[in-house]
């Protein structure tokens, strides 16, 4: 699991954009949640708050059913931006409306202005948290997905788990404001060794996926 961490957090942090390697960062939460059942407080949101220091990184919030019903979603998007986060994905998401913007050229139409095409080249990386597994997964998703499993030692508080537990209980300060300078150089440190790691896989480092094998 630290291993495909590091390879997503590498990948994500890498500009280039392999047209072998055209994926999406699709982060869930270890234990499955249930129809119409949410866990979270897992540190997804933390790990990929994480890329904001060091690359630029368009968020939505994906709990909105009518997201992309927008005509005009991407109207944020330009070349210099890095990453495309959808936080909170819904068990009903479409990803099928992603696929061409993950694995070509992406159209976008900004309000107010004329429709422009970014080359794959240059178009930012998609990544995804949810707290739900994908439904309907079939090859077509698995090849453009790179999952990334978060455990719940790290929760919110509800039935079952009691006391929630977090980061700072567990660190004693808030992760990132609460840093001094030595715990900041050993941040891009891990960031900068992330890069390193990711381009020294042969191919696409998936986590244990023991609670998905009907996936396979």
């Amino acid at each position: 699991h630290l291993a495909n961490k590091l390879f997503a957090l590498g990948y994500m942090l890498h500009r280039f954009k392999e047209s072998s390697r055209p994926w999406a960062v699709y982060a869930m939460d270890n234990k499955i949640s249930e129809i119409d059942e949410s866990h979270g407080g897992s540190g997804k949101s933390l790990f990929f708050k994480s890329l904001t220091f060091m690359s630029n990184m368009v968020t939505f919030d994906a709990r909105n059913a009518k997201l992309t019903d927008n005509a005009h979603m991407y109207d944020r998007v330009n070349e210099q931006v890095d990453l495309i986060y959808f936080d909170d994905v819904s068990d009903k998401i479409n990803f099928e409306l992603f696929f061409g913007a993950i694995t070509g050229n992406m159209v976008v139409n900004p309000k107010g202005a004329k429709q422009f095409e970014i080359d794959y080249s240059k178009s930012p990386k998609f990544c995804f948290t949810s707290n739900y597994a994908i439904k309907g997964m079939d090859p077509s998703k698995k090849r453009r997905l790179l999952f990334t499993v978060f455990s719940d030692y790290f929760h919110a508080s509800f039935e079952g788990y009691g006391d929630e537990r977090t980061p700072k209980d567990e660190f004693g300060k808030n992760l990132f404001s609460d840093w001094n300078e030595e715990e900041w150089n050993d941040f891009y440190t891990v960031m900068l060794s992330s890069v390193e790691f990711y381009l020294n896989q042969p191919g696409k480092l998936n986590p244990p996926m023991d609670s998905y094998r009907d996936w396979e």
